[in-house]
């Protein structure tokens, strides 16, 4: 059996749609590529977010890159948390995990002198910080969106649990 969901005339992964009850909503937001910190990229839609590892799915992983904020190993896995109460399980097969570099490689070079240099090194310098700066706000980001996601979730439980109590 075929089962295709359609989001603004772009196929979308349907798991979510299938059985309704299991998953709620849940958007994960990638990060750019950072070597200064442990990320840990995803390779495909299907991957279940759990709010611990094993524990509750809230629903799948957006691929991308994310911040590694702790790991542990269980049932297997080395499971990566990505966010408040957001975890996911590692495998090669699925997402492919980013060490840090050494820090002699991390080094931002900065310009020797900007006097007489030409407006296109100027340029490199400054979006090579730009980068960085760009990078900080990313992992803001995503942290408020992690921690507004877990507040609805809370409400609409409390919501559920409150109208709908047997």
């Amino acid at each position: 059996m075929h089962f295709e969901v359609l989001k603004d005339g772009v196929k979308i992964n349907p798991a979510p749609y299938i059985n309704a009850d299991l998953y709620q909503e849940f958007e994960t937001i990638p990060v750019k590529r950072n070597e200064t910190v442990k990320q840990i990229e995803v390779k495909i839609d299907v991957l279940r977010v759990r709010s611990l590892p094993f524990g509750d799915i809230l629903g799948f992983c957006t691929p991308g890159i994310y911040n590694v904020l702790e790991s542990k190993e269980n049932g297997g896995y080395t499971w990566y948390k990505i966010g408040e109460n957001i975890w996911i399980a590692h495998s090669d097969e699925w997402s492919k995990v980013y060490d840090i570099k050494p820090a002699e490689d991390n080094v931002v070079k900065e310009p020797e002198t900007i006097v007489g240099e030409t407006i296109e090194d100027i340029v490199v310098a400054d979006e090579q910080n730009n980068a960085v700066y760009e990078n900080i706000l990313l992992g803001i980001k995503n942290a408020l969106k992690n921690i507004i996601n877990s507040i609805l979730m809370k409400i609409k439980d409390l919501f559920k649990n409150y109208f709908f109590r047997k």
